[in-house]
């Protein structure tokens, strides 16, 4: 890192090997399918958290500004395995966290390790979804750090022919409500990594090690015994979605929570 990067004092051992997993997908050759019946392209926006529900809001008001004629839709839910039409859309845009201490307090105030184990699982599966489907990977420090070259990348990707500067200005001014759901769990991260941080690194350790550095397929249940039953729902793949189906069993077992340890 550069001497000018800002510090990351919440980071935990063996976070960067995580964020070196999380994938996108940029170029020509990356899936960009129409689903049938769909009226114009259909966007993931995947996010857990309050900050999550906030940058939706941006981002939505922001794809308004530039005219960018498309469906983006929030969701927490993965998107099913498969190759492209199982899933139903044609980009997909992931929030990644500041840290992983910061996303395991935003969905479960003084969540433990096991949520932890169900947050990585879930991007694991997203990554895996990268390897074949359109998608931009956002990091939330990165968006707060440097909103203008942060939301120009969205937009564009999105499909924007002419992004303004004064476009760009508005909606980096409405991350204020951003800011704020952060700044609220920065603090609360502070004090669990205070009181807890070695069960999460090993937490940390145990899963990139069993998963090859999220490698091997399919991704690890997100029903973890020591996690949050109603977060696995929230991060689960839900097949009933408009223009999604479930072909590949680890996905309908998964729905239901009744999937092994893979």
């Amino acid at each position: 890192a550069s001497a000018s990067a800002p510090a990351r004092p919440l980071l935990l051992q063996r976070e960067g090997d995580f964020e070196d997993t999380l994938r996108s997908c940029l170029g020509e050759g990356c899936f960009t399918h129409v689903p049938d019946g769909a009226e114009k392209p259909r966007i993931a926006f995947l996010a857990t958290g309050g900050a999550g529900d906030e940058v939706a809001k941006v981002l939505q008001a922001a794809l308004q500004r530039s005219n960018v004629d498309v469906d983006l839709i929030p969701t927490s839910h993965a998107p099913p395995y498969g190759y492209g039409k199982n899933h139903g859309w044609t980009r997909i845009v992931r929030l990644a966290p500041s840290s992983l201490l910061e996303a395991v307090e935003d969905v479960e105030a003084g969540g433990g390790a096991g949520v932890l184990r169900q947050l990585v699982r879930w991007h694991c599966r997203i990554s895996h979804v990268a390897a074949h489907t359109a998608m931009l990977t956002m990091r939330l420090d990165r968006l707060l750090e440097q909103p203008k070259v942060e939301l120009e990348k969205f937009l564009s990707f999105c499909g924007a022919k002419k992004i303004k500067h004064k476009d760009l200005d508005k909606a980096a001014e409405d991350l204020g409500a951003v800011r704020q759901a952060v700044a609220a769990v920065e603090k609360r991260a502070a004090a669990l990594n205070a009181e807890g941080a070695p069960f999460f690194v090993e937490a940390l350790e145990d899963e990139l090690e069993r998963s090859n550095s999220f490698r091997n397929w399919p991704c690890e249940t997100v029903w973890v015994p020591s996690g949050s039953e109603a977060l696995a729902a929230e991060l689960a793949p839900k097949c009933d979605m408009d223009h999604t189906s479930c072909s590949v069993p680890k996905d309908r077992c998964e729905q239901r929570g009744t999937c092994s340890t893979r």
